[in-house]
This record gives C-alpha cells, structure tokens and sequence, in this order.
C-alpha cells in the first residue's frame, strides 16, 4: 500500500516504527513552508496543495491536529475515504495482534479483582503516569492490572514491569473490533484512561463495567471529538463511570457534553520524598518539567528570569527538563534565552532518574498557558519544593499564595517575576511553606488516599 503522511513533526516521530510492512511511505505533507522540499527520513516532503501530483492509495494524518488536517484536505478536493486517522489506519492493519509483557514473579490469586487499564501511549506523558499510578494502587488493595496501549516505549515498559504490572501492546486500539472484546473479557472492570480513547467507552459499555477518566485541556477536545466524537453513541457514554481528574477537567468535558455527569477524581503519587539527601549546589535550582511545547509556555519562564536583577540571576540555574515536542517553539525558546547562561537545557529524564534529580531543585514553576493537573507541581509539593502555577491550572486549586505555593496570572510575566523575586529573595525563610506544601500532598494526593477512592469506586460499580 502507497500511503502519503500529513505530518512531520514529533507525533510521526514517536510512532513511525508502528506502521506495518506493507505501508510504504511515498511522500510527506506538511504545512510548514520551511519543511517543503527537503527530506524526512530520505523521502520529500511537499506542501499540502501539491497532493495532486502524488499517486497513493491512502493519506495517513500524523498529528495532534488531525481533525484540522483532514478539514484542509477535503477543502482540496481528496475524498473522505482516502484519508485515515493514524490510529485509525494502524488498527485497520493490525487487529488480533497482542504482544505481552509480564512481569516477573508476579503471582496472580484465582479470585483476584483482574482490572484492564487502557491508555493511549505507555511513555513518559503525565497522562500515563496517572494512570500508572491509578494501576500501581489497584494492585495495592490486591488486584490483578494489566496496562494496555497501541504504542508503547520499551524504556517505559521496563519500569512498568518493575512495578509488578504487566504491559500488552494491542496496536489496534482504539478502535475496537470482534477480536479485542474477546480476550477483553478476561477482565473484571475495564479502566479508561484519557478523552483519546473514547471509541473504547462507547464500545465497552454494556459488555463490562467501566470508568472513564479525564485529563484533557480544553485545546485537545476539538481534535479528538474531532476524530472520534461522530462514531460515540452519547447514551453509552451516560451510562458510564466518568471522572475528570479536577475541577478544569471536568469543565471542559461539561463544554462539550453538558448533558453527560461526572465526578471529579484527583490521582495519587508515589512517594519517594527523602529528606536525607544532600544538595551539591549552593544555587537556587528553578526547574520546569514537562515536553517543551506552546502549552507547556516555558518561554514565560525565561522572559521573566531575564528580568531579574543581575545579583538575583547569579542566585539561580534554571533547568528546562522534557523532551522536545515542536521544532519552532524549540527555536523560539533558544532564541528567548539567547546567551543566558543559567538556563540549562536537559533533557528528558525517566521517572526513576526524576526521582534523583527532585533533591537538587528548590523551586517548580508550572508555566503552562492550560494544565487540567500537574504531576511536576505535586511532586514538588511531595518533595518540600516551593512550588508556583500559573491561574490556569488545576492545581492552582489547591494553593493559597504566600501558604503552600504562588499563584499567579497567566500570561502576565511581571506577576511571575514578582513571585519569583520574592522566592529567591527569602528562600531561607520559607521552610513553613514547604512543610505546608507536603500537608497539601499528604492530604490531597498520597497513594494511599487514591487507592482507596479508586477501590471504593471499583466496589461500588
């Protein structure tokens, strides 16, 4: 099969391994004039408008703007039936195919409750590691979990294994046919992990308990109901457990299907707070955490360090930890910190390595422009770290400026400059703040607090 692929950029790049042999790539298509003409993987790429020049069989959209992608190609002229979905193209590829990875030394009890997590990825997102945990604290009240997902990184699936949860990649979701319900039966309660898999929901009620749970910003709803949204029959969705993991979460699930409830469901994370380790830096350590997209707005962060003084500045390192996520706001944010020496570009690192590296920070900022929760500004709170969010986020429910943390107005990098000002100049000061910052970890989102909810959920269905 000749297929043509709409998108060049990180979402390609992290799932191109998955196409099966039979794909042969001919072509890419991309929007960004910069890309036209030049070469991905020793194939061209064209502008969209030339897609008349390409013989092919099928267009295979490779993007998070999917949905937008397709609307630009029927406005050309391409019939609907030659364009596919990614997911929606793998899977068409790839049902009944199952590849198992088990834990070692796992011994599972005949009656035990058997729990199927569904998750769009298993990676490094804050999305699966919410619902890793949701997995880590079901087998704590003595369940047998079992993760699975169409993508899957094999670094990842290591950790996971370690956990003593077993990984199967099923790349055919999620989009569900005849030979995924059947082994799919196996299990007790089917857990829905993410807005991206809600071709799973409609297709699962009625065949198995099931809870769905919401972590999407409001920008990713128009491309997956986009997407998925006019094959759901609403009335399988309103018979279904459906949490959303805070108060903006579920606002905007309410924004598209007001008809439909749901409760709100905060997650749990591990503790691996340790208060003996010993800092090697005489530094304020500022560290922001997460891929380095637009959403995420680390060029926030850095417009505002530029404006510290040069006495302050010289208190500090920034480290910009994740992995890059758009080429452009890449360059963007280079340019933004031009020759300032104290920003530290790092990277992304695993969940065990972020465990080793959460002793030398001081401060988290989460600078994002929408964040339904942040996994980083909890961690933060675990560990004793003074933590700052902007007003967009969910977890600036759960701070009380000058208390447990700083808020502060999104989009307004004077007010983070404040904020930041007053962190660096009575650091020493603030160990009231940090102890207050743990309270609000240990009473809000300990692991054992979300095992309970989540086992009493399950109990209760």
């Amino acid at each position: 099969m000749r297929i043509v692929v709409f998108g060049t950029g990180l979402y390609y790049l992290k799932r191109k391994n998955d196409l099966p042999g039979e794909a042969k790539i001919i072509a890419f298509l991309d929007n960004d004039r910069e890309l036209q003409g030049r070469l991905m993987d020793g194939i061209s790429v064209y502008a969209p408008s030339r897609i008349s020049e390409l013989d092919y069989d099928m267009i295979v959209l490779a993007s998070a703007s999917s949905a937008a992608m397709k609307e630009q190609l029927l406005s050309l002229g391409i019939s609907e039936n030659r364009i596919m979905f990614w997911e929606q193209f793998i899977s068409s590829r790839s049902h009944g195919i199952l590849v198992k990875f088990q834990a070692e030394n796992i011994e599972i009890m005949r009656k035990s409750t058997k729990v199927l997590l569904i998750v769009p990825a298993v990676n490094y997102g804050g999305g699966f590691l919410a619902g890793l945990y949701a997995a880590m604290g079901l087998k704590s009240k003595g369940c047998h979990v079992v993760i699975t997902a169409p993508v899957v990184d094999h670094r990842t699936v290591r950790e996971v294994n370690d956990c003593g949860i077993d990984v199967w990649a099923c790349p055919s979701l999620p989009y569900i046919e005849e030979s995924e319900l059947r082994w799919i039966q196996a299990f007790d309660f089917i857990f829905v992990n993410s807005l991206q898999n809600m071709i799973c929901v409609d297709r699962l009620c009625g065949n198995k308990p099931v809870i769905w749970w919401l972590h999407e910003n409001r920008d990713q709803y128009e491309d997956i109901v986009g997407q998925y949204g006019k094959d759901i029959n609403i009335e399988h969705l309103t018979k279904t457990e459906i949490f959303a993991v805070s108060s903006l979460a579920k606002k905007n699930f309410k924004e598209f299907y007001p008809e439909i409830s749901l409760d709100q469901l905060l997650f749990g994370i591990p503790d691996f707070y340790n208060e003996t380790v010993d800092r090697d830096r005489d530094k304020i350590i500022i560290a922001v955490i997460g891929t380095v997209t637009p959403r995420k707005n680390q060029t926030e962060l850095i417009r505002a360090i530029k404006k510290l003084s040069c006495h302050e500045q010289n208190q500090i390192e920034c480290w910009i930890i994740g992995l890059d996520g758009q080429r452009k706001y890449r360059e963007q944010l280079d340019k933004t910190i031009n020759d300032l020496s104290q920003i530290k570009m790092c990277g992304e690192f695993s969940r065990k390595e972020m465990e080793r590296v959460f002793p030398q920070l001081d401060i988290i900022v989460c600078s994002s422009i929408e964040e339904t929760m942040s996994i980083a500004v909890i961690e933060g709170m675990m560990n004793k770290k003074i933590c700052i969010a902007s007003n967009k986020t969910g977890i600036a429910d759960f701070i009380r400026n000058g208390e447990n943390g700083f808020v502060y107005e999104s989009g307004n990098e004077n007010d983070l400059l404040i904020k930041l000002k007053y962190v660096i100049q009575n650091f020493q000061a603030l160990d009231f703040m940090k102890d207050k910052a743990r309270d609000t970890y240990e009473k809000n989102f300990s692991m054992e607090k979300f095992s309970d909810r989540l086992y009493c959920i399950i109990q209760n269905l």
